[in-house]
């Protein structure tokens, strides 16, 4: 079997305390020892992950796993590929202005806008936020929005939001 702990973690140490021969806490999250978890482990490393209060602990049968590992590259794959595509787009558009202008103030704010979580780099969830310095801090998680709460400065760098422009740089 294989044991993986996603991002989600909020580093709570409870899979350490269940099954510290597969896991060990990180810097950032709790982390796997080894790829493959021994065959004396798979029941305290499941038993971690069905008690992990955020679900996440991902266990699966090393079948599932190669089957799951050739999956994600090829959706790398496609994303590269659409990526690609549309940076080449986006430079076909571009190479047609010519002409330099001053964004406006609504150009400029639209590229404040957050759209990926601080925490984790996903999508984010417009239902879950806190408010940091008078301003909105949206997260993809609620885990993401304790993480955020603990230590805010960390994370406030990430943010579109707090970017420090002067109407002069803003072309």
């Amino acid at each position: 079997m294989k044991a993986k702990v996603t991002e989600e973690c909020i580093v709570c140490g409870l899979c350490v305390d269940i099954c510290p021969d597969v896991f060990e806490m990180g810097d950032q999250y709790a982390q796997v020892k080894t790829d493959i978890v021994p065959s004396d482990s798979e029941k305290p490393a499941q038993q971690a992950a069905d008690e992990c209060p955020v679900s996440a602990i991902v266990i699966e049968p090393l079948k599932k796993f190669k089957e799951n590992k050739m999956k994600n590259r090829k959706t790398q794959l496609t994303t590269i590929i659409s990526l690609i595509c549309l940076l080449l787009a986006v430079l076909v558009v571009a190479g047609g202005c010519k002409k330099s202008e001053k964004r406006t103030s609504t150009q400029a704010s639209i590229q404040t806008e957050q759209t990926v979580c601080p925490i984790t780099g996903k999508p984010i969830n417009k239902d879950v936020y806190t408010e940091y310095e008078g301003k909105k801090v949206y997260f993809c998680c609620p885990a993401c929005k304790s993480k955020f709460e603990k230590n805010p400065e960390k994370y406030v760098s990430k943010l579109p939001q707090f970017e420090q422009t002067s109407p002069d740089t803003a072309y």
